[in-house]
């Protein structure tokens, strides 16, 4: 066993030993292949009357040699009983037949519909409004949008068939984001050094009613000079859009004032990874790059950064907001680790064992075994710090920090998330 095996293997060991002491659940799935890419259904959640669990959809994909896939899993998540709530004979009934889909409840996860893509599958991103619609890259330059709902694949069915087949980029890529506002508005990066936008509110109407369409964008915004890794839009402004690439600079674009980038400022001394808008502060946006750091942004002034968050080993591959909480953020990379941060304990006095971590590092996820290529929070209100996140060892796990890990009773009033 060579020493970085072992390392690897004891801090494993040392996690599993620690686990139920820190997590309120924690499972671990074992797919067939590796896979780079998870996200939830926003819509998929369904309570089980008089249990101790719900049901909701995350969707992977394969990366692999052979005929790869994207699939939907049902998956059980732990949640509390509300016993004030009362259910008619028939919801109990619908419910307890959902529920014998998937034989015995131990299972914790079961395969919904998967289809065919062409090629590994690197990126999925469900449409917020209608999430059985998916957006789904690979390497190659052509982005699939897939309806589940309405173009189920026939289970042994070996050639893609998506709804629509996005074409425009003349590289492959990673990073891509459908619009919170604009219905049906899709932005994607690629490594031709270009974000295309394309418009396909009236296109998705038509799923499953006609043969694969292909479509090209409605606008190409051409500024970076090295490959574009990560695009996001902004959450409360519609026109309004950010990008990041090996280039170390986040661009900013309205497409409003036309293709040309707004502003365009070096944030990190090595390739930038991830960019993402708060979701409720106007004017902050949070970065994470091979330099090992994540920071936030206040895009009125990129003087210095408002906040960064130092804990990481090696590069970080993505940062994502929480979407309950104003001020705590989610990273992730190639060191094996989940980080949850909060800016708003940033200088707290910590005392302890805990005296040498940096007091706004308020949970460390360190179950995987190999690079974690992405985590997503759940997007339920009922599963607030519920993750879902993969590696390159095939590992999906679900997981929830207890709350007596991350809460104290700190008060956060006076945090300010316009300005960090």
């Amino acid at each position: 066993m060579t020493n970085v095996n072992q390392v690897i293997d004891e801090t494993y060991q040392l996690w599993l030993y620690h686990a139920p002491f820190l997590y309120d659940f924690c499972t671990t799935h074992v797919l067939e292949w590796p896979t780079h890419t998870v996200a939830w259904l926003a819509d998929s959640r369904r309570a089980i009357p008089l249990r101790d669990y719900s049901v909701a959809q995350v969707a992977t994909g394969t990366v692999c040699n052979e005929t790869n896939y994207v699939t939907v899993h049902h998956c059980f998540l732990h949640s509390a009983i509300d016993d004030e709530e009362v259910y008619t004979e028939e919801e109990v009934a619908a419910f307890r037949g959902y529920q014998g889909q998937f034989g015995d409840v131990a299972a914790l996860m079961q395969r919904h519909c998967r289809f065919v893509h062409e090629g590994p599958v690197t990126k999925i991103a469900p449409l917020p409004q209608q999430a059985h619609v998916l957006a789904v890259r690979g390497r190659t330059s052509t982005i699939s949008i897939v309806d589940i709902a309405r173009r189920r694949a026939e289970p042994d069915d070996t050639t893609p068939r998506p709804d629509m087949r996005l074409k425009g980029h003349k590289r492959e890529g990673y990073g891509m984001e459908w619009n919170p506002i604009e219905m049906g508005q899709l932005a994607t990066a690629s490594n031709d050094m270009s974000v295309n936008v394309y418009s396909l509110e009236a296109d998705i109407d038509l799923c499953g009613t006609r043969p694969t369409t292909d479509l090209g964008p409605v606008s190409k915004l051409a500024g970076h000079s090295d490959l574009v890794e990560d695009v996001t839009w902004h959450p409360q402004h519609g026109s309004m859009l950010a990008s990041c690439g090996f280039d170390k600079t986040v661009k900013i674009w309205d497409l409003r004032a036309g293709t040309d980038a707004k502003q365009s400022e070096t944030v990190h001394r090595d390739f930038v990874h991830s960019v993402a808008f708060h979701p409720t502060a106007v004017f902050v946006l949070a970065t994470a790059s091979s330099d090992k750091a994540v920071r936030v942004w206040d895009i009125r002034n990129f003087s210095k950064p408002a906040a960064e968050f130092v804990g990481h080993t090696d590069a970080v591959h993505g940062a994502k907001w929480a979407p309950f909480s104003d001020s705590v953020i989610m990273s992730y990379g190639a060191d094996r680790v989940v980080n949850c941060w909060d800016i708003a304990k940033i200088g707290q006095y910590v005392e302890g064992d805990d005296e040498h971590a940096p007091p706004e590092l308020v949970f460390k996820h360190t179950g995987h075994t190999a690079h974690v290529r992405e985590a997503s929070w759940a997007p339920f209100p009922e599963d607030e710090w519920t993750v879902a996140s993969v590696d390159d060892n095939n590992n999906l796990m679900l997981w929830s920090p207890h709350d007596e890990v991350y809460n104290d009773e700190q008060d956060l009033d006076n945090y300010n998330t316009d300005v960090v």
